[in-house]
């Protein structure tokens, strides 16, 4: 009866030690389990490669050639020979019109000059007729005539000198070739003694103003017989 006793004390220590082993065999396992468990939504804080694909690429901004220094330089350059070149018309346009304005202006005075002129040589032929006249007539030779034949030269040499200060001069006629750009044949004289078209009188004096004529002279030309037979 007592070495059954102690075969079942055994047994139950036996039983014992294996379940505290189980126990111990357990708590390890879930220990390790509990390490080795690792959450979906746990932070991986190891260190992986990224991959050409994984890798973020900084977006390179685009060079604007309009804020390139050498390129802005070169536009500044090229507006500024253009605005050059328009300021070089603009003055050869402003050149060109005063140029203009001054030709009219004096074409205009010279037009005013040749019509005052005009008017006024009737008065310069009427002066010179009545010094011809007195100088010819023995009755004004008096001393009161004189002194106004005096008078009427005096007005005549002032009126001459206006004339001239106008640049208005007058036109060579006798003695000279015949020129209808400068005379005007009112008359024509045979003359065997001297050379064909050559003005042997002045019957009207004529004036010009620079190259342009004022009044033409008219006159008389000598005409030969030699100069017609030959």
């Amino acid at each position: 009866m007592e070495k059954k006793d102690i075969a079942l004390d055994e047994f139950f220590r036996e039983l014992e030690e294996r379940e505290r082993s189980l126990l111990l065999v357990e708590s390890n396992s879930v220990e390790i389990e509990v390490e080795s468990y690792k959450p979906e939504d746990s932070i991986d804080l190891s260190f992986k490669t990224p991959s050409e694909k994984d890798t973020y690429k900084i977006p390179q901004k685009s060079i604007d050639k309009s804020t390139d220094p050498s390129l802005e330089i070169s536009l500044q350059r090229a507006m500024l020979e253009k605005e050059r070149e328009e300021l070089d018309r603009l003055q050869k346009d402003i050149e060109n019109h005063r140029k203009r304005i001054e030709q009219e202006r004096i074409e205009t005075m010279g037009n005013l000059m040749i019509d005052l002129a005009r008017r006024l040589l009737p008065l310069v032929d009427n002066l010179e007729r009545a010094i011809e006249s007195g100088k010819r007539n023995p009755v004004l030779r008096s001393v009161e005539c004189k002194s106004f034949l005096d008078g009427i030269i005096l007005v005549s040499q002032q009126l001459y000198e206006i004339l001239a200060e106008m640049g208005v001069e007058p036109i060579p006629a006798l003695g000279m070739p015949f020129d209808p750009s400068l005379h005007e044949a009112v008359d024509v004289e045979k003359n065997s003694s001297v050379p064909q078209n050559i003005i042997v009188a002045e019957l009207l004096r004529g004036y010009r103003l620079g190259d342009k004529i004022v009044r033409h002279s008219l006159v008389k030309v000598a005409v030969n017989d030699s100069h017609k037979n030959h």
